[in-house]
């Protein structure tokens, strides 16, 4: 009879203790989820704003603050990877005819970084950093973050059109090396583009000067006397 109730009271005590443990491992997880649910009800006013973002729908001013003034709130509470990616963005959004402040490129440019510790590898966040370093007029700095995000995979289907804008914009301050990682990406661009994509790309080019070298880097590629034949049909009106 001692030996049932002893086993008893060692199972009523080892329940009571896995209870206990439970509670503790319950408390502990709502201490760590505080700052993400506080972070996440700070972020809500902007969320509408910030899907628009994604779809790369356009933000009146108004939008704008509320998405700035939002991710900032958030941020404070949690740091998570979306909402500095979406601070950056937002901060460096044109606002009507006013320029764009060096105080707001200087933020974006700080959640960029920091987003870039969470997540080094990241094409998207190089490609953000070299924008925002050639908004802030530091020419071989952006050139530097380009070559970064080409070495970790921008030259994909979303980027490539933003690589080739920030690539031919920094063309005469990039490394050999970038110029033909660049070139490799404008090939791939023009396999993969629809008509009006491999149009768009050459007028870039011929905009910033850089006709002959479409010509030499697609030389061998389909479609590129059909292509310069419309072009040279729709050249730019004379100023």
């Amino acid at each position: 009879m001692n030996i049932i109730r002893t086993e008893s009271d060692r199972s009523r005590r080892g329940r009571v203790v896995a209870a206990a443990g439970g509670l503790a491992v319950g408390c502990c997880l709502l201490f760590l989820a505080g700052p993400i649910a506080a972070g996440a009800l700070a972020a809500l006013p902007g969320d509408t704003t910030a899907r628009d973002l994604r779809h790369r729908s356009a933000l009146d001013g108004e939008q704008i603050v509320t998405l700035i003034a939002t991710r900032s709130r958030a941020i404070d509470r949690y740091g998570a990877l979306d909402w500095r990616r979406e601070l950056a963005t937002a901060s460096v959004m044109p606002q009507g005819d006013r320029p764009v402040e060096q105080a707001a490129i200087d933020r974006a440019t700080a959640q960029t970084r920091k987003a870039l510790e969470q997540a080094p590898a990241s094409p998207h966040d190089w490609l953000r950093l070299s924008i925002l370093a050639a908004m802030a007029g530091d020419r071989p700095v952006a050139a530097d973050h380009l070559s970064m995000a080409l070495l970790t995979g921008a030259d994909m289907p979303r980027l490539r059109c933003s690589v080739l804008d920030v690539g031919f914009a920094l063309w005469g301050d990039l490394p050999g090396e970038t110029r033909a990682a660049t070139l490799t990406t404008l090939r791939h661009a023009w396999r993969t583009g629809s008509r009006n994509q491999r149009r768009a790309l050459l007028v870039g080019m011929r905009d910033r000067g850089l006709l002959p070298l479409a010509q030499l880097a697609l030389a061998q590629e389909d479609r590129l006397q059909a292509e310069l034949d419309w072009l040279r049909r729709n050249r730019r009106p004379a100023a």
